[in-house]
């Protein structure tokens, strides 16, 4: 055990010059723990952390202290579930060292990979509650060993890291795997359906201004005509206390309820759920990213030529402000829905004491009062219920997670990329990238293609044609000796490359006898064009006039015979003789179309092209 602790130790060290590169929190500014109970704010209300009950009192007073600077730092342990769990997972954890004769544990230290997959398997047996379940509880756990590590220099173990990167170790307990995409059916539909809500909204408006042109003080012109209501409302405030009563009991005939009248001058927090949907899709910027952001968040363009952005800011990375490059004119991109929530929030926002670029971006009635708007998952459940979405087996989705979204943008990226994941965003770490946004079911097909694609071009260099720039060619002349041992070959084939002798039509051949995969000392039999996917045949610049030549008899046979056939006996013939000739300059192969073929050579028929060699 001894020697293990020096060997984690040393481990350490090793961890430690890394993690100080990658950068992390600092104590700066942040109070001392006031032991291991405490009060903090997690959200509207205050949290209480009280670990005193913890049989491990080193455990406990380090498990506060990550919490405590987690929390000021804005690092970890922001919200009050987070916090919640944190100290009740490690209230579970004591129990499990306590029931299973683990005194060698006193602390976060001593914790490695084997122990916490015995600690999953103790959650399992257990029968928890649905606010206790096994992921839960793991989950904390894994990130407080994370926030020690980042607090200590890194983790006690390479097997420890590795094990802290994923939360169970059996994925069939509980959740552990990466949300999957919608797909580009369903996006479709929940698009759709944020459209149709946004234009239902300006609709609702529109008639509300159509009838606060005919409106006046209710004060003066009596409560119970529309127009008068909405006029108060917009010009006034809000409406509470008896005048609410009276508004219930004069609309109740009409079928009015007094909520609707102030949905059409202050927008609910239904009627942001669309806009953060397309925000999310014109952006592909996290949710809670567009949820907080500013009415300032358009970001003029800075010169000629440049794009607008937006600017927004990541909490869970720096809370610094970032911005990204965004569309402004066309309907629903990113520029046009957030002029539009300012224009439709613009009364809101005079009246919660806001400038008309201040303050956050999405404000409007709650419970009869104004307020910035939370969206929470009630307001997606009631979105949800007045638009109902198909899922992909053809039934309405039971629930809508805002966060998958942002999958389907990523997919996007990554499909229109061809499975290149550098031409994704960098806004993540590329573990983070590869962990949650490419280890997808659903991008399954375009990691095999793109692995089909690798193993196709890897064979495709090792076995295809050689080809010689002009430069090349020169050097060949001059310093026979050099090239062959360039090319791999002898110096009596450089000089036959050189000289022409080993000309075949549209190459020059390495081996006419000894065709690759063919017995040794029997000669090639294959057709001219067998030499565009042969690793014997190098294609210099004298061969590109001749090449040409073929290039063009298929470009005209393409014209008199049926695409099907064409296709099926020259289209890839085609496309590899394309792909030689586009390997030598320019300005070669506009000097080889004003050459109509090297003397001496005749140009070939399609039959001597595709016809075997005797």
């Amino acid at each position: 055990m001894d020697q293990e602790r020096v060997e984690n130790q040393a481990s350490v060290s090793r961890h430690a010059v890394r993690r100080t590169r990658c950068g992390g929190p600092t104590d700066g500014g942040v109070p001392p723990c006031p032991g291991v109970s405490f009060q903090l704010t997690g959200g509207r209300k205050p949290v209480t952390v009280n670990l005193a009950r913890l049989t491990r009192q080193a455990l406990a007073s380090e498990v506060a202290v990550l919490i405590w600077k987690g929390h000021h730092l804005r690092s970890a342990f922001t919200a009050r579930s987070s916090i919640e769990n944190a100290a009740l997972a490690a209230r579970r954890f004591c129990e499990f060292l306590d029931g299973n004769g683990r005194g060698d544990v006193q602390s976060l230290a001593h914790i490695d990979a084997a122990t916490l997959d015995h600690f999953e398997d103790w959650l399992s047996d257990l029968d928890l509650p649905p606010g206790d379940a096994v992921w839960r509880n793991q989950n904390a756990i894994v990130q407080l060993l994370r926030a020690w590590a980042a607090q200590n220099g890194g983790f006690a173990s390479l097997e420890l890291e590795h094990r802290c990167s994923y939360t169970l170790a059996n994925r069939t307990r509980g959740k552990s795997v990466p949300r999957e995409p919608y797909g580009d059916s369903v996006l479709a539909r929940i698009m759709d359906a944020a459209r149709r809500a946004v234009g239902a909204i300006q609709r609702r408006t529109a008639r509300a201004e159509e009838a606060l042109e005919l409106g006046g003080d209710p004060m003066q012109r009596g409560w119970g005509y529309r127009p008068n209501v909405l006029w108060h409302l917009r010009n006034v405030g809000m409406i509470n206390g008896p005048r609410m009563a009276l508004l219930q009991r004069a609309f109740r005939s009409q079928g009015i309820r007094p909520s609707e009248l102030l949905n059409e001058v202050h927008l609910p927090a239904t009627d942001f759920v669309p806009f953060i949907i397309l925000l999310i899709e014109a952006t592909t910027l996290p949710m809670e990213c567009v949820k907080d952001l500013q009415a300032d968040c358009l970001v003029p363009p800075r010169s000629r030529g440049s794009k607008w952005r937006i600017r927004y800011v990541k909490k869970r990375q720096d809370e610094l402000s970032h911005e990204e490059e965004i569309e402004v004119d066309q309907p629903f991109s990113a520029g046009w829905l957030v002029r539009l929530l300012l224009e439709l929030t613009a009364c809101t926002r005079r009246q919660m004491g806001y400038a008309p670029d201040a303050g956050p971006l999405f404000v409007g009635n709650r419970k009869r009062a104004l307020a910035s708007h939370e969206v929470l998952k009630d307001t997606v459940a009631s979105f949800l219920a007045r638009n109902p979405i198909n899922g992909e087996d053809g039934r309405p989705l039971p629930f809508l997670t805002l966060s998958r979204l942002r999958k389907d943008a990523k997919s996007s990226d990554y499909r229109a990329g061809k499975g290149d994941p550098h031409l994704m965003r960098k806004d993540h770490t590329e573990r983070t990238r590869f962990r949650h946004y490419l280890d997808l079911e659903a991008l399954r097909d375009v990691h095999e293609q793109a692995a089909a694609d690798g193993i196709q071009a890897a064979h495709d260099t090792a076995t295809g044609p050689i080809v010689l720039s002009p430069a090349a060619s020169e050097h060949m002349d001059r310093d026979l000796a050099a090239a062959a041992l360039a090319l791999g070959i002898s110096e009596g084939q450089a000089r036959e490359i050189a000289s022409g002798d080993a000309d075949v039509y549209i190459a020059a051949c390495l081996g006419f006898h000894h065709r690759p995969g063919a017995p040794a000392g029997k000669r090639c039999g294959d057709p001219v064009y067998g030499c565009l996917e042969c690793s014997n045949a190098v294609f210099m610049p004298h061969h590109v006039p001749n090449a040409l030549h073929v290039l063009g008899m298929l470009e005209a046979d393409e014209l008199r015979m049926p695409p099907e056939e064409w296709a099926r006996s020259r289209g890839l013939l085609y496309t590899r003789l394309r792909q030689v000739i586009e390997l030598f300059p320019r300005d070669e192969i506009e000097e080889a179309r004003r050459v109509s073929g090297p003397a001496g050579i005749p140009a070939l028929s399609f039959l001597q092209l595709f016809q075997k060699l005797d």
